[in-house]
């Protein structure tokens, strides 16, 4: 027999024993509320119980220690003992406490960590997982659908306005010109899998749908990541940062003197901006920032308030580097095109998922960002200095 095999079995006589001495030991109280005084039958068998559990203790004591007994017998008192030993059961035993009364303060030794026989665990709901970051890119950004796999628009390329007034009747009018390119924004794809047991797929609902839920968090995760950084390479989103026009600013300016710069640089261009987007680190410096007389000049402690600055709403995201903002006229820069919605799909059929009853569980979605005016976006690192 195993060590697990005999530890096993000790414990379940062991926890019989405890049972027996409890009813017991109930049945003597019964006895002593009743008639002032157990019978000796019950006392015999309340000693002849604790007894065993005592040598049942000592044994699965030993057995835990590797088979040895302990250099220090009272290092340990088992349950059978501690009952044995205590000053009510003596008295009781030798007759002079007639209305004591007994209880079993001792508990059944179990071993600690996981894989406890005795003592079953309290299972809490669901699943704990890491944050999920505040994903708030796409909201800035017009979103309309796509049946295609490539979005081709035409962008001004050179107006030339000659318009003026004509000086006399009858004398030629003047004449503008305006050229045009091409662009495109091809559809990209953004995906992952894992593989689960089809055991776990068919047992537990709730994991599928966890599951479920964090393949398409990671998503629109990466869906973020890459419309604002994306670098335009093969397979790769075209973000906005890649296209913003840099920021020409003064170094000497302080944070937030360059958002407004360069919310005016993109006025001059003639876009109204919408939003401000800042990395959460630095929009934290900013809020911090205080007056001569130590008050906050961007916020309220006391009660916070809507994330503004210049009159513009502002986007804290870890989607953007620290020490990095981009200011623009966000309805106008850019459209994204959505091909497919992100969606999650189950598969037997993949490799050697069949034989091995595995499943393929995979995430996907496909779209485009199309940047149409990159001046009506402004944006680069903050100055050293700031």
């Amino acid at each position: 027999m195993t060590l697990e095999e005999q530890l096993a079995q000790l414990e379940q006589a062991m926890l019989e024993k405890h049972q027996a001495v409890e009813e017991l030991v109930q049945k003597a109280n019964a006895q002593i509320i009743e008639s002032g005084k157990a019978t000796t039958k019950v006392m015999e068998a309340l000693d002849k119980a604790a007894t065993q559990a005592n040598d049942i203790g000592e044994r699965l004591f030993a057995l835990e220690q590797g088979g040895s007994t302990p250099a220090n017998p009272e290092a340990k008192q088992s349950p059978g003992a501690a009952l044995v030993e205590s000053p009510a059961f003596k008295m009781l035993a030798e007759g002079n406490a007639n209305k004591a009364r007994i209880s079993i303060n001792a508990a059944i030794t179990n071993g600690t960590g996981t894989g406890q026989p005795l003592v079953e665990g309290d299972r809490l709901p669901g699943i704990v997982h890491g944050p999920n970051r505040r994903l708030r890119i796409r909201d800035l950004i017009m979103t309309q659908s796509t049946s295609s796999n490539l979005i081709e628009f035409a962008v001004e390329n050179v107006f030339t306005n000659a318009a003026a007034t004509q000086e006399n009747e009858g004398d030629q009018k003047a004449e503008s010109d305006i050229t045009f390119t091409l662009q495109t924004a091809p559809v990209v794809t953004i995906a992952h899998f894992l593989k689960v047991s089809k055991q776990v797929i068919e047992d537990s609902a709730g994991l599928q749908g966890y599951i479920n839920g964090r393949l398409t968090y990671g998503l629109a995760l990466k869906e973020e990541q890459q419309i604002l950084n994306g670098d335009g390479s093969s397979g790769q989103l075209n973000g906005l940062r890649n296209q913003q026009t840099a920021f020409t600013g003064v170094a000497t300016d302080s944070k937030v003197d360059q958002v407004r710069r360069a919310i005016c640089q993109a006025e001059l261009s003639d876009y109204l901006c919408t939003g401000i987007l800042l990395n959460t680190q630095d929009w934290c410096d900013i809020e911090l920032d205080k007056g001569t007389d130590g008050h906050y000049t961007h916020t309220n402690p006391a009660t916070g308030s809507q994330p503004m600055l210049w009159g513009l709403p502002v986007v804290a995201s870890n989607s953007i580097p620290a020490g990095n903002f981009q200011v623009g006229a966000y309805d106008m820069a850019a459209g994204i095109h959505d091909r497919e919605a992100s969606n999650v799909e189950i598969s037997t059929e993949d490799g050697d998922n069949f034989t091995k009853n595995m499943c393929t569980i995979r995430a996907e979605e496909r779209l485009a960002l199309a940047v149409y005016r990159p001046t009506a976006i402004v944006g680069g690192p903050f100055a050293a200095s700031a």
